[in-house]
Formats: structure tokens, sequence, C-alpha cells
């Protein structure tokens, strides 16, 4: 019972893992697209300007 008992505990930790890194995943990737939509204007910017 108590081995079952591990198993699950591993496994809801696992998931609670595998959760929060696609969270933090999913932010990078919203963090980055707006970074590199910044770089994006600036460039166009500086392309204008010249």
């Amino acid at each position: 019972m108590t081995k079952f008992l591990d198993i699950q505990m591993l496994q809801i930790s696992k998931d609670i893992l595998l959760y929060q890194i696609n969270y933090i995943v999913s932010i990078l990737k919203k963090y980055f697209i707006f970074e590199s939509f910044l770089t994006c204007v600036q460039v166009l910017n500086s392309i204008k300007l010249s």
C-alpha cells in the first residue's frame, strides 16, 4: 500500500513539475516575442531615420 502511495505522490509531483515548466516556458515565449517585436520596431525606426 505504501508503495502505491509513493508512486502516486511521485506521479503528482511530476505532473506539478511539468505544469510549472510549461507555465514558465509560456511566459518566456511571450517575453521573447515581445522583446523581438520591440527590436523590430527599433530597427524599422532607425531605417526610417537614416
